[in-house]
């Protein structure tokens, strides 16, 4: 299985998200940015130019860099991250509209919501602007995002550490959960 999560914009949980799901489901990392994940996973690595391997998540700012569109055209899924910043609905749009004739599965993820009204809100503004994905998905506002790559752990082994961390993170390892698992069954 191989997956990408690619969004133009920078910011949104690319990184965070894209190792947390390697390591959940025990898949190499690749990315073609300046990351710490390779100092703290040892499947991951940063390439220049990334090449294609089966089983891996790659972690992608854009188009720019060379091999990414022949990398997307052999994955499974492509998941592109969405904040509800205006900014990052607009460039979430643009990248989808950019991968959208390679056919592959698209998986939304509106990440960093923080109320029921700002998540109106955003998905009003992804249906303004026409923004399609195969399935979409929800991942509230968490301090999740910046403790794993503080931590090197995954959302799911930071939600396991402890029954306080269940505690605090079980509403967001929920909504995790569901990508994790549309990932396996849709694979």
């Amino acid at each position: 299985m191989t997956l990408a999560v690619l969004q133009l914009k920078g910011g949104v949980g690319k990184t965070p998200l894209s190792f947390s799901i390697a390591k959940d489901l025990n898949l190499k990392w690749q990315s073609n940015d300046d990351s710490v994940v390779p100092q703290f996973y040892p499947k991951g690595k940063i390439l220049d130019r990334c090449v294609f391997e089966e089983d891996t998540v790659y972690d992608f700012g854009g188009f720019a860099s060379a091999g990414v569109l022949e990398i997307l055209k052999q994955c499974d899924f492509i998941i592109v991250p969405i904040t509800p910043n205006p900014n990052s609905i607009k460039r979430a749009a643009n990248t989808l509209s950019q991968i959208k004739p390679l056919g592959r599965k698209t998986i939304g993820v509106i990440t960093n919501i923080s109320s029921q009204k700002e998540l109106d809100e955003t998905v009003g503004t992804i249906k303004t602007v026409n923004i399609v994905c195969t399935k979409f998905f929800v991942l509230k506002n968490s301090r999740i995002f910046e403790n794993a790559m503080t931590n090197g752990l995954s959302f799911i082994e930071l939600y396991n550490e402890s029954n306080l961390a269940k505690r605090q993170y079980q509403s967001f390892i929920d909504m995790y959960q569901k990508i994790i698992n549309y990932i396996k069954d849709n694979k």
